[in-house]
């Protein structure tokens, strides 16, 4: 695989881990093994895999996904804050400046 890929989680691995985990396994020469970078022959379709991921023989997998999608989530939040803030404070009306005072702070260095 990629070795940038490392510990990221792709649509395809995503899918190759869920068929794992319902017990779904490539084989070669009679031995199992899972390649998370690929998907395996008769893989469950996506109906397949929802229902799966719904039923109790999924919670630890389930648990996994809940702490990917927090951290993605966290992730974005982050990103979408740090790119709509300094927007919102440049939206800001500035207060007049009078000459014989000094200028008002930024509002992004409070």
């Amino acid at each position: 695989g990629d070795p940038s890929l490392k510990g990221v989680v792709t649509p395809t691995r995503l899918s190759a881990l869920i068929n794992s985990a319902a017990g779904i396994v490539a084989r070669q020469q009679g031995a199992a093994f899972v390649d998370l970078d690929a998907i395996p022959e008769g893989a469950l379709s996506p109906s397949a895999a929802a229902r799966f991921l719904l039923s109790p023989g999924a919670a630890s997998i389930r648990a996994l996904l809940a702490d990917e999608a927090f951290g993605a989530a966290d992730l974005l939040l982050r990103q979408a804050l740090r790119k709509a803030v300094p927007l919102i404070a440049a939206a800001l009306p500035q207060p007049p400046r009078l000459p014989f005072l000094p200028p008002p702070p930024d509002v992004l260095d409070l």
